[in-house]
């Protein structure tokens, strides 16, 4: 082919990309009209170096190929554009190619010779949409696609040129096969999935409701999402392995997404899947449709709507059943630990695993209280505000109950009702329109003042950001924190602070969840090394919890509170390690923090009074 014109290697008898044919089909066409008895002639004219065969050539994302071939078929650059498409912008690897501008899967472009008889019996184009193997119909007559010649059972190839009726191996006519047409329970869900990526079905196209959240994904994203709904669905029902998709299947995922989410998880909740001799199945398992949240075939975003769902849809399970406590009896139940602090999904996973049916009432309101914790600190939202209020998790679903952190309204679905909010906009909003200006004399740490005058834990955020926000208790604003908004308030004063704390009840909802480093880090206003060594010191035994480390107060006080309790009561202690030692008042240390024994040391320091 060395040395041979740009103009003798265009065919004799030119083609036009006909409607709905692809660069492939018109290619095909061209071999027959120009009497060349095998295609790779035409590729063999367009020196293509990504693909050998014209059944590749749908499947090559080689623009300077497709260009060549576009060439040597005498179709113009316009014409060539308008009909292949653009390539798509974002590729996630090259398991997708470019199909009429739609990103779509390698591996759904048949390299087969797909057909609709009687479509070739109505015109004798072939379409490019019959390629896509998940498609087992034509989109406008539902005819069922052949892939195979029924006479002589060989695959339709595309490797010898001829009538696009004709089988390429025995001649026989494919128009003569009889008739089968699919008629559909569901005919809009199944255009929806048929019609999407389709070139000449334009008009004919279902849209999606306005305002799902589904609208701004591509069409190639939501035919993947179609299919491997449809793919999850068939290999529940079917045991054996099934290569091409039933359209009823289809069907199904057209209408999870045309009515997403709802949709989708009542489709979830339909596809279970089939038990097994090895055992109980886990949550993923069990509905097959979860772990699309997965599978790397789908876009980045589709996948985490598909989490998000289910994440509201496992804390929803775990709290509606939170009265399927685990049986215990009652030598268990009053020995019972709260369980420690994993990762909020596997903590929910095994409270949902463990539910059982009626247990100790004792060990069953635990537990009731542990499920609702467990599923409130799964929202990332509640984790991601906790952290920039600067508040523990229990003491966030302390606020939220009482009305005062309105923006998780929207992100705890299906933990109950919605509080009535005391406050419009969000909190940390109406947190900076109260602080004042400047810096107040004397003022210190609210964190570290509340923590000093309240060793039982037992006072309340909400009733302290009331007090903030009605004014009653002036708050400045000081250097920013790595430990949230509430750390960088400071207040001066200490009357209205304690009378704010004073007075309210145990709330057993939240001293007896567990706790992590980081929030006892965010409880006494230091570092999560000193938190560390707090916990370390062997003086909360089992779980760290608000109710253990209020226990451990009653007997020991540290440094950094006896110093917060000084400055309050306008006396700060310069030396105060040393002069607790020199009165060799009782302490234990846990690497670099000290506890001295509380009565002792705020006797001997005359902080009774504060």
């Amino acid at each position: 082919m060395e040395g041979i014109s740009d103009q003798l290697r265009t065919v004799a008898l030119p083609v036009e990309i006909g409607s709905g044919e692809g660069l492939r089909e018109a290619a095909y066409r061209a071999c027959w009209w120009n009497s060349f008895p095998q295609t790779k002639v035409i590729l063999s004219l367009a020196e293509c170096t990504s693909v050998r065969k014209l059944s590749a050539l749908a499947g090559c994302d080689s623009r300077v190929d497709l260009h060549s071939v576009a060439r040597v078929l005498g179709i113009g650059m316009r014409e060539n554009a308008l009909h292949l498409g653009q390539r798509p912008r974002e590729y996630t690897s090259r398991d997708f190619v470019a199909f009429f501008g739609h990103r779509v899967r390698r591996g759904h472009i048949s390299s087969a010779r797909r057909v609709a008889p009687r479509a070739l019996a109505r015109s004798a184009t072939l379409k490019a949409i019959w390629s896509l193997k998940p498609l087992p119909l034509d989109p406008v007559s539902r005819e069922f696609l052949l892939h195979r010649c029924p006479s002589c059972d060989a695959m339709l190839g595309w490797d010898y040129a001829c009538d696009s009726w004709i089988c390429d191996q025995c001649t026989s006519d494919l128009r003569n096969v009889p008739e089968h047409i699919y008629e559909p329970g569901d005919d809009k869900a199944l255009d929806f999935v048929s019609f999407l990526l389709d070139p000449e079905s334009a008009n004919r196209k279902i849209s999606l409701s306005s305002g799902t959240e589904l609208s701004n994904e591509s069409e190639g994203d939501l035919f993947q999402l179609a299919v491997r709904i449809a793919q999850t669905c068939q290999r529940v029902e079917f045991s054996r392995h099934e290569t091409s998709i039933k359209p009823h299947h289809l069907e199904r995922a057209g209408r999870a997404v045309l009515d997403w989410p709802r949709g989708f998880m009542e489709l979830v909740d339909e596809t279970i899947a089939k038990s097994s001799n090895s055992g109980e199945l886990g949550w993923f398992k069990c509905k097959p449709l979860r772990r699309l949240q997965f599978d790397p075939t789908l876009s980045v975003t589709i996948r985490s709507r598909i989490k998000a769902l289910l994440d509201c849809a496992r804390r929803t399970e775990a709290v509606r059943h939170r009265d399927l406590a685990p049986l215990k009896t009652p030598e268990t139940a009053a020995t019972e630990e709260p369980s420690r602090l994993k990762h909020p999904r596997a903590a929910l996973l095994k409270l949902i695993k463990e539910r059982g049916g009626k247990g100790v009432d004792a060990w069953a309101a635990s537990w009731h209280r542990e499920t609702t914790m467990t599923a409130f600190r799964d929202v990332y939202d509640v984790r991601r505000f906790s952290e920039t209020i600067g508040l523990p998790v229990p003491e966030v679903w302390r606020l939220y109950q009482s009305g005062w952190a309105p923006e998780l309204a929207s992100a705890i679905t299906g933990l109950g009702r919605n509080p009535d909010f005391k406050i419009k906009g969000g909190l940390t909003t109406n947190l900076a329109e109260a602080v004042r200006p400047g810096m107040g004399r004397g003022a210190l740490s609210l964190v570290s003042s509340r923590f000093a005058l309240d060793p039982s834990l037992d006072g309340s955020w909400s009733s302290i950001l009331q007090a903030i926000l009605d004014g009653r208790l002036e708050v400045w604003r000081g250097s920013r924190s790595k430990r949230g908004l509430i750390a960088e308030l400071f207040v001066n004063d200490f009357r209205c602070l304690r009378s704010v704390i004073g007075g309210e009840a145990p709330n057993a909802e939240v001293r007896n969840v567990p706790i992590s480093h980081s929030e006892v880090s965010m409880i006494i206003d230091r570092t999560r090394s000193v938190a560390a060594n707090i916990i370390r010191a062997g003086l909360m035994p089992g779980v760290s919890t608000i109710g253990k480390f209020a226990e451990l107060r009653k007997s020991w006080v540290f440094s950094f509170e006896l110093n917060t309790l000084a400055a309050i009561a306008c006396r700060p202690i310069a030396t105060l390690y040393r002069k607790l030692q020199n009165a060799e008042i009782k302490r234990t240390t846990s690497g670099d923090v000290t506890f001295w024994q509380r009565d002792q040391a705020i006797s001997y320091l005359g902080l009774h009074s504060v």
